[in-house]
């Protein structure tokens, strides 16, 4: 009975002892010094911190990684590569809704054709009145100071300027209008 007890006993301090053994194992590092040699260790030297190291469980496997410490230049670096990937991400969400009102508004493409069709022949029917008027308004103009020079002529007044001045208000008036 003495020699069941004592091995019972036996397994039972050797299995505690098995199974506490990763209660008692330390967090193990792995890193590359300056020199390019792999260093393993439970602690990471002060001098070393700032290299890319790799913590360990107790199998070996790395659980998580800490990357090299970066240069002021580098985090200017990574700071506007970031700045620049929420600005492309605002545009890329703003075209989105812009594509979105366009589906709402048309079921397809002849119909956007279709419609942009219809505003061309609009914005083209408002540059030929814009030009017959600005046509009439020279018209106007000529034939004012005809009638001016004519009336130079014959040695009377004429209001000259006052003609001038109403028509090439109205002239400039239609210029504006028109597309350039």
């Amino acid at each position: 009975m003495q020699a069941r007890t004592f091995s019972v006993s036996f397994f039972l301090v050797c299995f505690l002892c098995l199974s506490s053994q990763s209660a008692f194992a330390k967090k193990m590092y792995r890193w590359v010094n300056e020199n390019g040699e792999t260093i393993f260790s439970d602690q990471v030297p002060p001098e070393q911190s700032q290299l890319r190291r790799e913590s360990l469980n107790e199998k070996g496997r790395v659980v998580e990684v800490t990357e090299k410490e970066k240069s002021k230049e580098q985090q200017a670096i990574d700071n506007r590569l970031n700045a620049l990937k929420k600005a492309q991400e605002k545009i890329i969400a703003q075209q989105a809704a812009n594509d979105k009102v366009l589906l709402s508004t048309f079921r397809n493409v002849k119909d956007m054709e279709a419609s942009l069709y219809a505003t061309l022949q609009s914005l083209d029917a408002q540059r030929n009145m814009a030009q017959g008027n600005l046509k009439r308004v020279e018209d106007q103009l000529a034939s004012q100071q005809k009638k001016a020079a004519e009336l130079e002529r014959n040695g009377k007044k004429s209001s000259k300027k006052t003609c001038w001045t109403k028509s090439s208000k109205q002239k400039n008036r239609y210029k504006s209008l028109m597309p350039k």
